[in-house]
């Protein structure tokens, strides 16, 4: 299965965690169309919480991609992994 990696912001990295957010938006740039539209899904979303070691670090799967008001959304199916994560906390492990 292919992968994408991403960085996120910690707010919405945590909800998806924790599985309270369904899809993942990026704008419609030709940035991301080089890098989503090649892509079959389902395929590994490796979401990255900061640039400093440890990094918190989720890998989920993406069901499918729709294209909406000018946004790609990627609709987030099962959380494979996670690390570098408190999820009681909502905090990176320190």
């Amino acid at each position: 299965m292919e992968t994408l990696t991403m960085n996120i912001e910690r707010e919405y990295f945590a909800r998806i965690v924790a599985k309270k957010k369904l899809y993942e938006s990026r704008q419609q740039s030709y940035f991301w169309k080089q890098r989503i539209e090649p892509l079959s899904v389902p395929f590994k979303l490796r979401l990255l919480n900061g640039m400093t070691p440890p990094v918190p670090e989720a890998v989920v799967v993406v069901t499918y991609v729709t294209r909406y008001d000018g946004e790609y959304q990627l609709h987030l199916g099962k959380v494979l992994s996670v690390r570098h994560w408190d999820a009681r906390k909502q905090l990176p492990k320190r």
